[in-house]
């Protein structure tokens, strides 16, 4: 955060993990960046897998690899990004497109 000095973070909201050791340690690395986000003073916001889907793929239910393909295409890049790079890459854009419009159903400030 020194380094590249972001003024947002956003953030996938929660899954439901079927696997309790997962959710377990997915929970406490969540917790732990959320809080050095917070306490270094950048706005969080959170979105919905299936909001980040519906808005670059317009499927809430697309394959990550729809994702990336789509990632790919927008910021016209070689080829498609890996799958956690698309999905941050997917939140970025998600993030950019919200904050230029007004909308009934304001992003979640976390």
């Amino acid at each position: 955060m020194r380094e590249h000095q972001p003024t947002v973070c956003v953030v996938e909201g929660l899954f439901f993990a079927q696997n309790l050791q997962t959710a377990i340690v997915m929970g406490e690395a969540r917790g732990a960046a959320l809080a050095a986000i917070a306490e270094s003073g950048i706005e969080i916001y959170e979105i919905a897998p299936r909001k980040v889907k519906q808005a670059i793929v317009g499927y809430g239910a697309a394959q990550k690899s729809a994702v990336a393909k789509m990632v790919q295409r927008l910021l016209n890049l070689s080829k498609p990004p890996e799958s956690d790079a698309a999905d941050a890459l997917a939140l970025a854009l998600v993030q950019a497109q919200e904050q230029g419009r007004y909308g009934l159903s304001p992003m979640k400030r976390v």
